[in-house]
C-alpha cells in the first residue's frame, strides 16, 4: 500500500508534465501555421497591381496574428486609396483646357480665375503627391502596426513580412518616380503660371483674334514664344515619365504572369 501511494502523485506529475508538453507542442504547431498563412497573405498583397486588382480584406489569422494581417491590409488598402485618389484628380482635372485660347478668353487681359485655378490645382496636385510619398515611408508604414502595441516580437514579425529586399527597393523605386513626378508637374503649371503672368503684366501689347494671340511687337512675340516653349519642354518631360511609367508597369505585369 506505501508503494503504491507514493505511485499515484509521481503519476499525476507524469500527467502534469505531459499536459504542459502537449500544450506547448501544440501552441508551437499554432504559431508556426498562424505564420505560415500570415506570410503567404503578405506574399499574395506582394503580388497585387495595385492600380486595379482588389485587395482581399477577409482575415485568415487569429489572435494577435490577425491584428498583423489586418495592419498589412490596412496599410496597402490606404495606399491604393490614395494612389487612386490621385489618379482620379489628375485624369479628371482638365488641365490641357489651361491650353485652350477659347476656355480662358472671356478671362482676359487680367486671367484672375485662371491663375487662381492653376494655383488652387497646384495645391491640391502637392496635397495628393505628398499624401502618397508619405504614406510610402517606413515610418508611416510601421506606425499601422505600432499604435496596436502588441510588443517587439509581432512588431518584427510585421516588418520582416513588410520590408524584404525586394520590398524596400520597390518603394525607393516609387518614392524616387512619384517624386519626379511631382516636380515635372510643377513645373509644368509654373510655366503656365508664367506665360498668363507675362500676359497679364503686358496686357496692352496683345488682342485676342480668332483665338490666337497677335502682339504689336515682334519683342513681345519673342518672349511669349520663348514662354511657350519652355511649357512645351516641361510637357514633353512629364509625358516621358509617365510613359517610361506605365512601360515599366506593363514589363513588371508581364514578368508577374509568366512566372
Amino acid at each position: 500500500m506505501k508503494k503504491s501511494k507514493k505511485i499515484i502523485p509521481i503519476i499525476i506529475i507524469i500527467l502534469i508534465i505531459l499536459c504542459i508538453a502537449g500544450f506547448i507542442v501544440y501552441k508551437y504547431i499554432e504559431k508556426n501555421n498562424e505564420e505560415n498563412i500570415l506570410a503567404q497573405e503578405a506574399t499574395n498583397l506582394s503580388s497585387l497591381d495595385i492600380s486595379k486588382d482588389t485587395i482581399d480584406m477577409n482575415i485568415k489569422t487569429t489572435g494577435k496574428y490577425a491584428i498583423i494581417e489586418s495592419a498589412m491590409k490596412n496599410c496597402l488598402k490606404d495606399y491604393q486609396d490614395a494612389y487612386k485618389n490621385f489618379n482620379n484628380f489628375t485624369d479628371n482635372s482638365n488641365i490641357e483646357d489651361f491650353l485652350n485660347v477659347k476656355s480662358y478668353e472671356s478671362d482676359a487681359p487680367e486671367f484672375t480665375n485662371t491663375k487662381k485655378s492653376l494655383s488652387d490645382f497646384k495645391t491640391q496636385l502637392n496635397e495628393k503627391i505628398d499624401n502618397l510619398i508619405t504614406k510610402s515611408n517606413k515610418d508611416s508604414i510601421m506606425e499601422y502596426i505600432k499604435k496596436e502595441n502588441l510588443g517587439n516580437y509581432y512588431n518584427n514579425l510585421y516588418e520582416k513580412l513588410m520590408f524584404d529586399e525586394d520590398t524596400i527597393k520597390s518603394l525607393e523605386s516609387e518614392k524616387n518616380e512619384i517624386q519626379n513626378i511631382k516636380t515635372v508637374l510643377n513645373d509644368m503649371i509654373d510655366c503656365m503660371q508664367n506665360i498668363f503672368t507675362y500676359l497679364s503684366e503686358h496686357k496692352n501689347k496683345w488682342t485676342i483674334q480668332n483665338q490666337m494671340f497677335y502682339f504689336e511687337d515682334d519683342e513681345s512675340l519673342i518672349e511669349y514664344n520663348k514662354l511657350l516653349t519652355q511649357l512645351q519642354e516641361k510637357i514633353d518631360s512629364a509625358e516621358n515619365i509617365l510613359s517610361n511609367e506605365n512601360t515599366e508597369e506593363e514589363n513588371s505585369n508581364s514578368t508577374n504572369k509568366q512566372q
